[in-house]
Parts: C-alpha cells; structure tokens; sequence
C-alpha cells in the first residue's frame, strides 16, 4: 500500500493530450494540468507526468515543484519512472525533493518484492529526516511500519505505525491516518489477533465514508473488505468472507501491485478451510500466476500448496517440501524475513509430519523454523539499535505485543516437543540421537528438550546467555540434546520398553 494518499480523477485540460515532449512545452502543459486538477494530482496529469518526466530537471527550481507535486500525489509512479525517481533522488537540489523522491524508490523496490533495498531507502530517509517535525518525517515512519509488514517484523510495524498515527494526528494528516489505522488492521492480521482487527475496522469504517475523494475512499474500501474477510473466516462465516471479498471486485479505483493477488489467495484459504480443495488448488495457481515463486507471497502460495497436495495425497510432497524448504534458505529468498521462514518451515513440518516418509523431512523443516526464530531475535535486536522510533512502545503496544509473545513462546514449545518427539522415535529405533555436533560444524545445536544451545567450544547456554554472542550473521541450527537431558531420555526409553514387555 503507498504510504500517501492516492490521485482523485479529473478532467485534464485538453492541451494534455498533445502536449509536445520539448521542455517548454512540458512545464506548461503540467502547469495547466495543475490548476484544473486542485490540490490532488488527477489520473490525466500523472499520466502526462509519466510522458514528459525525463525532460525535467531537478536542479532547476521550477521543475523541482513541479516534480514534488508528484511525488507526493497519492499515486506511485510505478517501474516506469523508477529510473527517473532514483535520478531526482541523486541530483535535485531541495533536500527534501531528494528525500521523497528514495522514499519513492523505497515505496517502488517495496511493490516489486524488493524488500531489503526498501527497507535500506526508508531508512536512509528516516536518519536525514529525523528530529524535522516535517511531511517526509512522518512519511518515513509510516513508510518503514509498511515495510516491516512485509517482512512479518510485527513489533517493529506495530510500534511505527502507531507513531505515524500520533504524529499524523498531530499534524491534523487525516489521510495520512487513515492509511496508518489500516496498516495497524494489516498488524493485527499478520499477529491472528482477530478480535482487535475487527474492532478496529468497526471504528475506522465510519470514518473512512466521510472522504470525499473517490480515489481515496475505493482504496479504504477495499482494505477493509479484505481485513472484514480474515475476521469472517476467522469465525467460520464462509460466504459471508467470500462476500465481502466479492464486494471488493466492485470498488472503483486504481489498483496497488499484489491487491488481486492477495484477494485471490484470500479465497484460496477460505475453500482450503472448508474442504474445497480442488476450488482451493485452482485459486493457488491464479495466484501463482500474479507475481514471483520466490519472494514472500510466492513462497506462501507454494507452502499453501503443499499443505493442500498433503490432504489430497499427492505423492510427490516429500520431494515437494525438501525443494521448498530448499528455497526458503537460499540466498535468492534473502528478501523472505526470518519471522516468515520461521511460519512457512513450522506449517511445512506440521504438514509433512504426518506422511510417512517425511519424517526427515519434517525434521530439517523444525530445525528451519528454529534457526529463523533465533534469527528473529537477534533481528529485533539490531533494529531497536538502529531505529530508536521503535523502542518507544505505548501501553497499549505493549499489552498487544505480550499478548502475542505469549502466543509466540508456545508456538516455539510446540516446535521443540515436536522435533523432541522425532528425536525420541529415532532413538526407539536405534539410532543414537548426537548429543553435539563436532565443535568445527557449521550448524548450532539447540537441545529439544530445555532449549540451551551448544557453543563452538561444547558448552550449553541458555537463549539469553547465547544470543549477545551471535549478533552478527545467520544462525544454521539443528536440534539435539544435551548432556543433561540425554540421561533422561534414555531412561524413558527404557520405561517405555519394559512397559511395552510387560503389557506383551
């Protein structure tokens, strides 16, 4: 979603149309396109800007103006002018023109599934912006929240956006906070919290009717639709969730890049959990088909359909979830966060477990998801360093955020008893669980039974003895036992045994 307002439609001046591509020409036609669209940029004159933009010069004052007016419409301009924007961004004289125009180039590398290079522009603007009070701070705020989103860090984004509303609120931004009050909706969504989303679409639904642009009001519109769908299914209400994503296919407007895409794998989810599953598998490959395999929302089609390939039986789900899990570990998905590889590998593992020859499978996808969920960790970690915005929480973040680290932790026990589980059968079928790894390995052993993990020098400590010393880089980790633990298991075992004898 674009971090500003987008365009209100107009009626462009005829002169648009024909307008020449000399210099002169242009600054004229954009001038008069200006004064008859008002204070929004019109679809006619953002497509005239589309046309005549390489002819600008953004050391030239007039055209800086002239240049700002668009890059601060509500629209962004689209991989068509991403060369043009990163040009604004080098050369225009007005530091703020410079800013907006990489907050532009951040909003674009955002909507191609760039998530890494967006993430570095915002930052880059917050850092210059920073302490301004002005327009492009506020923006920068909002604009980082969007993209910890994307990447699923759910504190990050809950605590930013939250600040972009206060300050939005203070500067009397009013669709500046409406845009926030959604990404909080899209929060709360990427967290399950189910209860708050609905009622904070019951709060902002009224207040989004009162906007007067129509471009405006279609994109809020269909925001809410969708987040009113997740609730609907979240409750069982099937139809109604199919309906209101209907509802959107009837909103006007200009559409974001991804907005059909999520719709669709929104109805591939709700058919998916009603048991339609060849209505679901259709849905998952129109969804392929609207954007990349590799980055976030490709990597969640694919595990979708192996979730889904799982309950149809289809016989190639092992080979299937080795070659996912292969993806999310690749350095092509190094734009694919550690909080998403952790959700993909955990459903992947749930997933194969339960087949019979992917109980080594399912194993390499719990170590996946506990290598991402340290990951994860030491991430926060080093955004708090960086972002001094995101150590501010409110009361009300915090209840939130504990509410959900709560969720968190179990989700993390269940993971451990799960690979627990595989580590004991194997050990019932003789095979001898390694304690530790040699002391030179690549991979970092965490025991599966209390959660210490094993130093290059053999020693075990605990989550938060371990992590100040692994602050730099990825963690490869796998799951063992300790020392301590390794006794009791083979005592169980031995109960386990003598019980089996005994009932025999």
């Amino acid at each position: 979603m674009s971090d500003d307002c987008p365009a209100r439609e107009s009626t462009a001046p005829e002169s648009i149309a024909t307008a020449p591509p000399d210099r002169d020409a242009a600054r004229h036609a954009l001038d008069a396109a200006a004064s008859e669209s008002g204070e929004f940029v019109s679809d006619a004159e953002a497509r005239l800007f589309e046309r005549v933009a390489a002819s600008l010069d953004p050391r030239d004052d007039g055209d800086a103006r002239r240049i700002s007016r668009h890059l601060w419409s509500s629209r962004s301009p689209g991989a068509s002018l991403d060369e043009f924007s990163s040009r604004v961004a080098r050369e225009a004289l007005d530091p703020e023109v410079r800013q907006r125009a990489t907050l532009v180039c951040g909003q674009n590398a955002m909507f191609a599934g760039n998530l890494n290079e967006a993430d570095r522009c915002v930052r880059a603007v917050l850092l210059s912006a920073r302490g301004s009070g002005k327009r492009i701070e506020r923006h920068a705020v909002l604009a980082l929240g969007t993209v910890a989103l994307q990447l699923r860090r759910e504190f990050e984004a809950l605590v930013l956006v939250r600040l972009a509303i206060r300050e939005m609120d203070a500067a009397d931004d009013a669709w500046g906070s409406v845009i926030a009050r959604l990404n909080v909706c899209a929060v709360y969504s990427l967290i399950g919290d189910m209860g708050r989303l609905a009622a904070t679409l019951d709060e902002l639904e009224p207040a989004i009717r009162t906007i007067d642009d129509p471009v405006r009001l279609a994109l809020a519109a269909r925001v809410c639709h969708r987040r009113r769908a997740e609730v609907l299914q979240s409750r069982g209400c099937f139809d109604a969730a199919l309906g209101a994503l209907r509802a959107c296919e009837f909103v006007g407007g200009p559409r974001y890049p991804g907005e059909r895409q999520f719709t669709v794998l929104l109805e591939a989810d709700i058919h998916f959990a009603r048991g339609q599953f060849e209505r679901a598998a259709d849905h998952l490959t129109e969804a392929a088909r609207l954007g990349s395999s590799t980055d976030a929302r490709g990597l969640r089609i694919r595990t979708r359909r192996l979730c889904l390939n799982v309950c149809r039986g289809v016989t190639t789900t092992v080979e299937d979830a080795d070659a996912l899990l292969d993806a999310l570990q690749s350095k092509s998905g190094t734009d694919v966060g550690p909080a998403s590889r952790r959700e993909f590998a955990i459903q992947i593992a749930d997933a194969i477990g339960s087949v019979p020859a992917g109980l080594a499978v399912a194993r390499r996808a719990y170590d996946v998801a506990a290598a991402a969920a340290f990951e994860r960790l030491i991430e926060l970690d080093r955004f708090v360093r960086d972002v001094p915005e995101s150590a501010t929480p409110t009361v009300d973040d915090l209840i939130v955020l504990e509410q959900f680290r709560r969720r968190t932790v179990t989700a993390q026990r269940e993971t451990h008893a799960a690979v627990a589980r595989l580590i004991a059968k194997a050990a019932r079928e003789g095979r001898t669980p390694a304690p530790m790894l040699p002391s030179d390995g690549e991979l970092t052993c965490v025991c599966a039974w209390c959660q210490r993990v094993r130093t290059k020098d053999g020693v075990w400590l605990s989550i938060q003895q371990f992590l100040p010393l692994q602050l730099e880089g990825a963690i490869e980790l796998t799951h063992g036992i300790c020392d301590s633990c390794f006794p009791s298991l083979r005592g169980q075992l031995h109960v386990d045994s003598a019980v089996a004898v005994g009932a025999a």
